[in-house]
């Protein structure tokens, strides 16, 4: 075990630490009270400057919706392509992992707007409630409803479901399973995830070591993916680093591949990858003909 899950296991065991401020934790953004999206040089998945979006080629959404108090809440998405075509575009909704924003998303978003050629696919990412600039707490609730209000919002431009994707990473597979498992208003058409999770409870037994009963930990945040899948039967992606030390393959990738009964479903183990760097270890080329292949599968 990695010292960092040693030294949490110890502070989660001594109630130091709540389930939700060790699994729930939102990013900073780069300048207080507004997001900054800025490109520094390629990398393994952004290989050259023509992927890069111009200032005109997306646009930052402020959109409204309540927290799950019932307050009313601002939440924020970016969208890379032409709202104006959205009627006609097929559209992947991009919801990013544990201690993100949209500003540390954007560059993960722009390499999920360049499969299959620049911008042949519009991307939708969004801020959960509570999270980045967003109003209102940190919450499995509240991570539905700032997706859900990105959402409502790609529906009044004209998009429909069966034009519609889920792409969760991370902590971001919650949303997507959430979602697709009790559609609000859209229902997806496919479903792929990167490094996703289980549950909370898979989580911090694989932290602690030993099979712990949380629930008194947390009530309303159990991010029970697992629980959800059997009744998924969108055609399925996921993804997920062999050498995973934070979300485990066996206990979380596998165990929700296993519980997937839909009939359209792909595993994709990556040997030699982390948590935060599966696409970067798989190389742009496979990650997108991966992506791609599977969006244009029939």
């Amino acid at each position: 075990m990695k010292k960092w899950a040693y030294i949490s296991a110890i502070a989660l065991l001594a109630g130091c630490v709540d389930v939700e401020d060790y699994f729930l934790s939102t990013g900073q953004v780069s300048v207080p009270g507004q997001y900054t999206f800025e490109y520094y040089g390629t990398n393994e998945l952004l290989v050259d400057e023509e992927m890069f979006f111009g200032e005109n080629e997306y646009s930052l959404l402020t959109l409204e919706t309540v927290d799950d108090q019932g307050n009313p809440a601002t939440t924020y998405a970016l969208y890379f392509g032409d709202p104006a075509t959205m009627d006609q575009d097929t559209v992947i909704v991009y919801c990013h992992g544990n201690g993100v924003t949209l500003e540390s998303a954007f560059r993960r978003a722009t390499a999920m707007a360049n499969v299959g050629g620049k911008g042949r696919f519009g991307v939708l990412a969004v801020e959960y409630v509570g999270f980045g600039l967003a109003d209102g707490d940190i919450s499995e609730e509240n991570m539905y409803l700032g997706t859900q209000a990105a959402i409502d919002w790609a529906e009044g431009q004209g998009l429909t479901e069966d034009r519609m994707y889920f792409y969760g990473v991370s902590l971001g597979s919650a949303a997507s399973v959430g979602l697709t498992a009790a559609p609000r208003t859209l229902r997806p058409e496919k479903l792929m995830l990167e490094v996703p999770l289980a549950s909370i409870a898979t989580l911090s037994q694989d932290v602690l070591g030993v099979v712990l009963d949380i629930s008194f930990l947390s009530q309303d945040n159990a991010l029970d993916n697992i629980g959800k899948m059997p009744t998924i039967d969108q055609p399925l992606l996921l993804m997920h680093g062999a050498e995973d030390g934070y979300i485990d393959y066996e206990s979380n990738g596998r165990a929700l591949y296993e519980a997937y009964q839909g009939e359209s479903g792909t595993l994709v183990v990556v040997e030699g990858a982390g948590h935060g760097n599966t696409p970067e270890t798989m190389g742009w080329e496979l990650y997108e003909q991966t992506v791609l292949d599977f969006i244009l599968e029939r």
